[in-house]
Parts: C-alpha cells; structure tokens; sequence
C-alpha cells in the first residue's frame, strides 16, 4: 500500500468470486456491504458504553457477525435475496487475524483504480451493475474465472478417475458424488461421520469421492468406507478432470470462488456446505438465484446455529443441529437431488455453464472486457 500511495501506477485488484459476494466484502453499508467496519469496531472499543468491558479483539468478532449499522440484521446485497447477517458465519471458525485481513483488504480496495471480478456479466447482471454503480469512476471488468473451461484431458491412471470409471459402469451416469471442502476448511469430525453413515446407509448406493487428508478422519469410519466399497478418500484429486466425468452427478462444495465456477464449467450441481468469507454468499447465489443447488442449513455451528435462516417460508428455517435433524436433512436432498428438483437444478447449472461459455467466445464480454483492460494499461 505504501508504494502505491508514493507513486503513480495502475492497480487493478482480483476478485476471484462474484459480484454479490464483492459487494458484501467491500461495498457501502446502504449496499449491504463491510464497508467502514474498521471504523465501527474502533468507535465501540472507545465507547465505554458500547465496548461493554469486551476486549478489543471480541468487538471485532461481534460486529463481524452482527454490526449495527443493520439494525433490522438483514443483509440487502443487489443480485441476492435478503439474508441475516449472522448466515455470513454459517460455522464457528473466527480468528482474530481475519480482522486485519478485511481491513487491509478494504483500505487496498480504497487506492485501487479498477477491480477484476472472476465472474460474468450475464451471470449476475444486477449485481455487476450494482458494483459498477458504487465503485464508479474506478473501472470494473468481468474477466469471468482464470482456469480452461474446455473439458480437462482424462487422468486415467487417476485412483479417483478410476472409482468414478468402475462407478459409471456399475451405476450409471451422473451417479457418483464428490466431496470437496478445500484446502482450508473442514467440518466437525461428527458432521463427516454424519454425512458419511448416511452415505453408506442409502438404499440406491451413490458412490463417492472424498477428498480429504486420512487423518481428519478416524479409522474406524476409513474402514466403514473401504469395506463398503461405496467411497473412495484420497488426499488430493484432479477437481476438473472429476467434474467432467461422466460418472459425476453431484459435488458437495464449501462453495470457496475456485470450486463453485469449476462446477458450474461442468455443469455439475452442488451441495452447499459454506464456511465463510465469500462462501455463504456463494451458496445463497447458487441455491437461491441460480437454482443449481441446495444448502444445507442444519450442519450449521455456532450463532448461526442459535438464530433462524430467513428462507424455508415466512417464518425461515429453524436450525436444530442436532445429528438427528442433520442426517435427516441430508436424506432430504440427496432423495431430492436424484428426482426432479434435481433435474430441474441440473438444467440450471448447465444453463450457466453455457452462459460461461458463450462470455468466453471470440466475441463474449470477457474479450471485450480484456482488450479494455489492455487499453487501460497501456495508458
């Protein structure tokens, strides 16, 4: 930031997610945005009244989770229906550095003079535009997401290429399942055994890949998977290869900015398991406005647990949390998934795979959009 404050060039920012999830990051309040939340944080510490004795790293917490510069605790993010601002924190996982992060990230975002959104503008039109409206004169360009959206080269010698080879003669296409939490995140060990015992308990097996490093996860429940013959775990897997596979069916996602675009490349509906950051509104996006997936909503932890979801109905979904509600939840959609909201979810996310597509096409918007920014850097 010093440098860019001392001399004069162009700084453009990347941002891998979407619009909407731009804005709740670093858009105006009135916008449904984080801005300005480096302020409120230090104006309550220096409130004797409003700090209420909390030290200064559990203020920046709280307002995290619930500022009150939204009074009514409902987030109005252009693009996306309303939400309550604690469903930004769908699992307990704050830690203090994330403060210094937003506010870094925020003050970056202040001397940039463009931003680089991973997404396209046909995808969401109203939140770009939203974006375009409050960040201008800065310049915003839809690059759409940096990774080849032409079908990966098979990886044969792949174990997990092979389970989903052997599962696509066994049980069909679109059969198999993916599991994905990413590289940073991991829900609560009796979640995975949760999800895991349901898996193995389905009366039409739905054969599945889980990535995830063996020791978060315990033995017992390794043996439960390699005796059934149902699952395949392994540390690492070719994530695009195994979304092209015709073996493929569904993903469960954390729904980070890679993984959600990778599935929507393929067109491969996803289960929503977000932790945070852009993730929640990730999974609203896709569950909500696109309709190319579902949301769990019971696996959540933490004050989210302890507060309503506004959607499920006028009244929202109440989170119980409890193994009982959660296995029965994910009985719920997976029956859903192989039914017809699953095929209506299916037709959707091939919809915007072809939206993406058609944006990265000699003549798409992402073209456009970077011989703009070739212009602006040529200045």
């Amino acid at each position: 930031m010093p440098v860019k404050e001392d001399h004069p060039f162009q700084l453009f920012l990347w941002w891998g997610g979407n619009a909407s999830s731009f804005t709740r990051m670093f858009g105006p309040p009135d916008r449904g945005g984080r801005g300005g939340y480096a302020e409120e944080c230090r104006k309550t510490y220096e409130d004797e009244k409003r700090g209420d004795g909390r030290s200064f790293g559990d203020i920046t917490r709280d307002i995290a989770i619930r500022s009150s510069r939204f009074p009514n605790n409902i987030i109005p993010v252009a693009g996306l229906p309303p939400y309550y601002q604690w469903e930004d924190w769908p699992q307990e996982v704050w830690h203090p550095s994330l403060y210094d992060a937003l506010c870094k990230c925020q003050k970056l975002m202040e001397l940039a003079d463009g931003v680089l959104l991973g997404t396209v503008v046909d995808l969401e039109p109203e939140s770009v535009k939203d974006v375009m409206q409050y960040m201008h004169p800065k310049q915003v360009l839809c690059l759409g997401p940096q990774f080849g959206l032409a079908a990966p080269s098979s990886q044969g010698n792949d174990l997990a290429i092979k389970f989903l080879d052997s599962a696509l003669v066994k049980h069909g296409a679109q059969s198999a399942l993916y599991i994905s939490f990413g590289s940073a995140f991991f829900p609560p060990a009796e979640h995975v055994r949760v999800l895991v015992e349901t898996l193995l308990e389905l009366d039409d097996p739905m054969p599945f890949v889980f990535t995830a490093s063996r020791r978060r996860l315990n033995p017992q429940l390794m043996q439960s998977i390699e005796a059934s013959g149902r699952g395949l775990v392994v540390s690492w897997a070719p994530q695009q290869a195994i979304l092209a596979h015709p073996a493929l069916g569904w993903m469960i996602s954390h729904c980070g900015a890679g993984g959600m675009f990778e599935s929507l490349a393929e067109g491969v509906p996803v289960i929503a398991w977000p932790f945070t950051a852009d993730q929640p509104q990730h999974a609203l996006w896709l569950s909500e406005v696109l309709d190319s997936a579902f949301e769990l909503l019971q696996i959540r932890t933490g004050v989210a647990q302890q507060m309503k979801a506004l959607r499920g109905g006028p009244e929202g979904t109440t989170i119980l949390g409890t193994e009982d509600a959660i296995k029965q939840e994910l009985v719920d959609v997976l029956t859903q998934a192989r039914g017809q909201l699953g095929v209506r979810k299916r037709h959707n996310a091939t919809a915007a795979r072809e939206k993406l597509l058609h944006a990265e096409e000699a003549a798409g918007s992402v073209k456009k959009a970077l011989d703009e920014l070739g212009v602006e850097l040529g200045r």
